[in-house]
């Protein structure tokens, strides 16, 4: 008794909770539409442009990143006053970030110029840290903690991000996963999937004995043609696996590394 008791007790709590966390969903995506509706029936462009920053806040606040993003990209800049148009170009650049396109985000960095908040150092270490542009990430990290610290304290904190910086991840190339291709499975294992690599020669192991067993029985034509297509697409599956496989390791690489930093900046009080 005691036991169902305390399941139902622990069913409405979960309930409760995933109704509050929809909930709160629903009300931002009912608040863009509602700015949205405000950005349309806007006789000054202004309040158009307000009307959909606050429509792109909205997504961002439930998680839509790239909706957030394509809604920024609706206003003109012009529109604004130049303070707002900083504030606008952070907001490209941190929803790009957030959506995992860091190459769009340093573009929108770039466009915005140089810029001391630390809102703004903080966002630029982490997306030069996920195009690998190192000494940059670091330059912004360390001008980020001199905001913070003085004399000795300072000089621990820069020291603290040396030695991070020290250990950025070694990240794999794309011309040495196809060059290693050539011999399956090389290529896979070169980003630590063996197995898979593995499975890809047995495949193209199989389209070579089809084909010579084809042509020991004078199967010429099937054994040639046949053979030769199920060996080709699984050679070229396998490259082009081997270089999706690049692809993720060096994302993963540096996501990890992002992640590290993001908590150093913290331990600092840089928690935006």
């Amino acid at each position: 008794m005691h036991r169902t008791l305390l399941s139902f007790i622990i069913s409405i709590s979960l309930s409760a909770a995933f109704s509050a966390e929809a909930q709160e969903r629903t009300d931002w995506a009912l608040k863009a539409v509602e700015f949205e509706r405000a950005a349309f029936y806007a006789e000054d462009p202004r309040e158009a442009a307000e009307a959909l920053a606050e429509k792109a806040n909205c997504y961002r606040q439930c998680g839509r990143f790239e909706e957030a993003l394509a809604t920024l990209e609706r206003i003109g800049l012009y529109q604004l006053p130049s303070e707002r148009v900083d504030d606008v170009l952070y907001e490209k650049e941190l929803c790009s970030y957030l959506a995992g396109d860091w190459e769009g985000a340093a573009s929108y960095m770039d466009e915005a110029g140089v810029s001391a908040t630390p809102r703004r150092l903080l966002l630029d270490a982490l997306v030069l840290g996920g195009c690998a542009r190192w000494d940059e990430s670091l330059a912004k990290a360390v001008e980020l903690v001199d905001l913070r610290y003085e004399g000795e304290e300072r000089e621990t904190a820069r020291q603290e991000l040396r030695d991070l910086y020290a250990r950025v991840p070694k990240l794999k190339k794309e011309s040495q996963a196809v060059l290693r291709s050539f011999l399956p499975p090389l290529g896979h294992s070169y980003t630590g999937h063996l197995p898979e690599g593995l499975i890809a020669m047995g495949f193209d192991a199989a389209a070579v004995g089809w084909i010579v067993w084809q042509c020991l029985g004078g199967n010429w034509i099937t054994g040639i043609l046949g053979g030769g297509v199920v060996l080709n697409a699984a050679f070229m599956g396998g490259m082009e696996r081997s270089i999706s496989l690049i692809d993720e390791y060096n994302r993963d690489a540096l996501a990890g590394f992002n992640a590290v930093l993001q908590d150093v900046l913290r331990s600092h009080e840089f928690a935006e």
